[in-house]
């Protein structure tokens, strides 16, 4: 990098992020997955909110992430584990860390060192004294029971080891989503040591169209003493905590009743006590035993699920030896970007590559792996970019997910379209793709769905002035690929008459998790250098950790990401290096190390773009932004 430059042109994108001089291959050994699973400030209102990343057992991009569920969850989010909790409800197969909704913790897994047939109202405790994270491994002692957890992309392993002298129980709960189920079964065969389990869930965010069906083959390495099925009991509305008709020798349970409630989200919606259809199994084997599990999973059915295992974690590869890979697999992953050393930086770049998840089963035909968790609205500031220059092929296999569709989707989960969040963020991935070259993609498809997206019926008209702003936004970045002048100056007449600068910049009306004086700086391709514009972006930048109603930055949430790049971008680079050290200042290697949700990943990658001294600051364009 040239001394006193502000703006770099990535000649080769995916060397772009070699790191500068002191630099070197992040090392696995340095990945903490405990970082970011608390909070230091509870309330989104007031900053905060946790990073709610995952702290389990999982390979790079893959579908499982193999984790604890905890109780009572209040700052869990879609991770399922909160490090302030004391509890544990099960260990369950899928996640999403770091966003501010619940969503998955499917069929969770719950070892008992006694004798049980149904979840029990009180759960299992557990403490960080017991407990371990690392690159793809997980391990914890709960309610007297030790548990080892690893994964593949498709399946999750857990190791249970049991006290002697005391009941073993496991329970497999088919209706344990964190959202709740529409409909699940459970089905036993104790000859092979197996259960298959079903459920429908969905709800992610409050949106009702995102409904999936999740099949869970779990294979038991040792065959049950005794075994039976629960249900929700005839009449009760389907609560965690029962009550529950059992059945013992049953072999097969179902039920079905429509999820409804919400869970805590500080500083967001009250909550709802979470009802909907319950089914299980329990399984007794002998006391002291240690029992393996594997999870296969899939989004298409038993068969896929059951495919899944068999290729992914046959019987004769022994859980250490998937431990190994796992860990094998991250540091393939991490070692491509050359950063500074410690825990910090490695672990954001571990975070940032936990999405988007492969979505498909197993084919080695296929050629390419169709994806899901693409969180638009959070990542494209960030966390694509960062893939779309270092790990090309994970962004060819989102730009082909996107682009099988006619309209670009906001946010897919699940396999499915969500809608959550404001304007066309589907539309500005596809653009940063063209914009970095990313291979392997058809270029003229791809733009194609991005211009298709902008407009009707693509194109949305919700969000307030926040959807106008991304709306906007996306404008300019397929215009930049495009050389569309028309489209540009859309863009660019949508920003003015917002009028943001006007606004008093504590004022958040019409404006999605944020402020007037945040969003003022939300469309960086619009902002000038004038000498008003300076003084407002000095205003703002006073403090970092502001919340949606505060007149300055709040570095935790996805509105003032490009903030503190601004100064750099305008002639001011001594604003963006003051800014850019405070910000990095707020990430610590603590469990209350993030400022705010981790969102899939977009935090932790603007955390890495700082670190490296860059910053992707115009969607849709290659050039990077330097401090």
């Amino acid at each position: 990098m040239r001394a006193g430059a502000t703006v770099m042109a990535v000649a080769t994108a995916f060397a772009a992020l070699a790191a500068a001089d002191g630099a070197r291959a992040v090392a696995v050994d340095n990945v903490d997955p405990l970082i970011g699973t608390g909070s230091r400030e509870p309330s989104i209102q007031r900053g905060g909110g946790a990073g709610a990343t995952v702290p389990g057992a999982a390979v790079p991009f893959g579908l499982v992430q193999m984790s604890p569920e905890t109780a009572p969850a209040l700052n869990a989010f879609g991770a399922g584990y909160a490090y302030d909790d004391t509890r544990i409800r099960g260990f369950s197969p899928t996640h999403v860390s770091g966003t501010g909704c619940a969503a998955f913790g499917d069929v969770p897994i719950l070892p008992l060192a006694r004798a049980a047939s149904a979840p029990p109202t009180r759960r299992p405790t557990f403490s960080h004294a017991g407990e371990s994270a690392a690159a793809g491994a997980y391990s914890v002692t709960v309610g007297g029971v030790r548990v080892a957890l690893t994964a593949t992309a498709r399946v999750g392993a857990m190791r249970m080891t049991f006290p002697r002298g005391r009941a073993a129980t496991v329970l497999v709960d088919a209706g344990g989503s964190q959202n709740g189920t529409d409909r699940a079964t459970v089905r036993i065969d104790p000859k092979r040591g197996e259960v298959v389990a079903t459920a429908r869930s969905g709800r992610f965010c409050g949106a009702a169209g995102n409904a999936y069906d999740i099949h869970v083959v779990a294979r038991f390495d040792a065959r049950p003493r005794a075994w039976g099925t629960w249900r929700r009991a005839t009449g009760a509305p389907g609560a965690e905590g029962g009550p529950f008709a059992v059945r013992a020798g049953s072999a097969r349970a179902s039920d079905a009743r429509r999820a409804t409630g919400r869970r805590f989200v500080p500083g967001g919606l009250p909550a709802e006590p979470i009802r909907g259809a319950r089914a299980g199994a329990y399984l007794r084997f002998a006391p002291g035993s240690t029992v393996e599990v594997r999870l296969g999973v899939s989004l298409t059915g038993v068969a896929g699920a059951r495919r899944n295992l068999a290729a992914e974690a046959p019987a004769r590869v022994a859980f250490a030896t998937l431990r190994t890979r796992a860990r094998a697999a991250w540091a393939r992953q991490l070692e491509r970007v050359d950063g500074p050393p410690g825990r910090v930086f490695a672990t954001a770049l571990y975070h940032a590559l936990l999405h988007p998840n492969v979505i498909a089963d197993v084919d080695p035909r296929r050629g390419w792996e169709p994806r899901s968790t693409i969180s638009g609205w959070d990542v494209y500031r960030t966390q694509f970019p960062l893939l779309s220059m270092s790990y090309p092929e994970q962004a060819r296999d989102v730009v082909r997910t996107l682009t099988r569709q006619s309209c670009a989707p906001r946010w897919a989960i699940g396999g499915r379209d969500a809608d959550v969040m404001v304007g066309e963020p589907g539309a500005i991935l596809l653009a940063e793709a063209l914009a970095f070259r990313v291979p392997g993609i058809d270029r003229a498809r791809t733009l194609a769905v991005a211009r298709r997206t902008l407009e009707p019926p693509c194109r949305s008209s919700d969000g307030g002035d926040s959807g106008v702003l991304e709306r906007a936004i996306a404008d300019d970045a397929v215009g930049r690929v495009a050389g569309d002048p028309a489209l540009r100056a859309r863009a660019a007449a949508a920003v003015r008459g917002l009028d943001l600068a006007a606004r008093d910049p504590a004022a958040p009306q019409g404006l999605v998790e944020g402020s007037a004086g945040q969003y003022a700086f939300g469309a960086p391709f619009a902002v000038d250098d004038d000498p008003a514009t300076v003084a407002r972006l000095e205003q703002v930048l006073r403090r970092l950790d502001g919340g949606p109603f505060d007149p300055y930055a709040g570095l935790g949430n996805e509105p003032s990401f490009a903030i503190p790049w601004i100064g750099a971008a305008i002639g001011r680079p001594d604003l963006t290096a003051d800014a850019v050290a405070r910000a990095m200042a707020l990430f610590d290697a603590t469990p209350q190390g993030l400022p705010g949700n981790d969102d899939a990943g977009a935090l932790s990658a603007w955390y890495v773009f700082a670190a490296l001294g860059r910053y992707p600051l115009w969607p849709g364009s290659a050039r990077l932004v330097t401090r």
